[in-house]
């Protein structure tokens, strides 16, 4: 989640974004009022929910009206992990309508079926305090050690870093000097995940993914706070230290800026990784 503004560029995700969480919200043939929204999204992270508040003050979301049981059922499958919004509009056109005609399909991968598990706790948002916690227990985890990870280190990212009192998610970047090629990055991606299962932050059978390739280096999985505590999604992702300062502008920064950059990148041709080596 990139820190928010209020950039034009940025006010048409805000109302896509809205709507899609409205038609989830809004119970069919009947208008949700602020009051009902108010219980079940917080406030605190005013400009998505700003214009939340405005389309339904306004009365602009007579347009959900006309939503199809088709384009929400395609909203509903874009929350599942991996499944983007051309996979899901085309279950959705196919006549798939709820998680129990996804998960009856052929191929369904257990990561999927382990997110719709905690779909529900997904949609709870992080209060600062429980992450402060979560970040104490990432720092257990990333606490040195001359035998194992070296230098490697953390900085929570999205909502967090952007000093938000809510967050959806738990998303750090891993980093280290000792991360020079890809057998160096194999290797202190398994130290992390050792020392992750070691410390309990990720429980047994919680684990969605877990990447090594070149482009795509990270642990993905479900923890908790304690037993009580709804289910919440951590992303580790590695990336070499002398592309942490762009990465951090990716993952926090304000996103109309990253497409910015990502487009003049492209104009001029610069070469590198995907997340762009950008010069000066």
């Amino acid at each position: 989640m990139s820190c928010p503004d209020n950039g034009a560029g940025m006010i048409g995700e805000y109302y896509a974004e809205a709507f899609d969480t409205l038609s989830l919200l809004q119970p069919r043939k009947k208008k949700a009022t602020l009051s009902e929204i108010e219980r079940v999204l917080p406030q605190a992270n005013s400009p998505a929910w700003n214009v939340i508040r405005n389309i339904v003050a306004k009365e602009e979301d007579a347009y959900l009206e006309q939503r199809s049981e088709e384009e929400v059922a395609g909203v509903l499958f874009r929350r599942i992990y991996t499944v983007g919004r051309a996979t899901a509009a085309r279950l959705a056109k196919n006549g798939l309508r709820t998680l129990e005609d996804f998960v009856a399909r052929p191929r369904v991968t257990a990561s999927q079926k382990l997110s719709i598990e905690h779909l529900s706790d997904m949609d709870i948002m992080i209060p600062r305090k429980e992450m402060d916690s979560f970040k104490a227990r990432l720092e257990d985890v990333f606490r040195p050690n001359p035998d194992a990870i070296q230098d490697a280190t953390f900085e929570l990212v999205g909502s967090y870093r952007c000093g938000q009192e809510y967050s959806p998610n738990i998303k750090a970047l891993v980093y280290s000097d000792a991360y020079t090629d890809f057998n160096s990055a194999t290797s202190i991606l398994d130290e992390v995940y050792r020392r992750v299962m070691v410390n309990g932050l990720i429980e047994n059978g919680q684990m969605l993914s877990i990447a090594s390739r070149s482009d795509r280096r990270h642990i993905i999985g479900f923890t908790r706070a304690n037993a009580r505590s709804p289910w919440r999604m951590l992303s580790l992702k590695l990336v070499p230290r002398d592309q942490l300062p762009l990465t951090l502008v990716q993952e926090t920064g304000d996103g109309f800026l990253w497409r910015v950059l990502r487009s003049q990148a492209k104009r001029k041709y610069v070469a590198g990784h995907w997340w762009l080596q950008l010069q000066g």
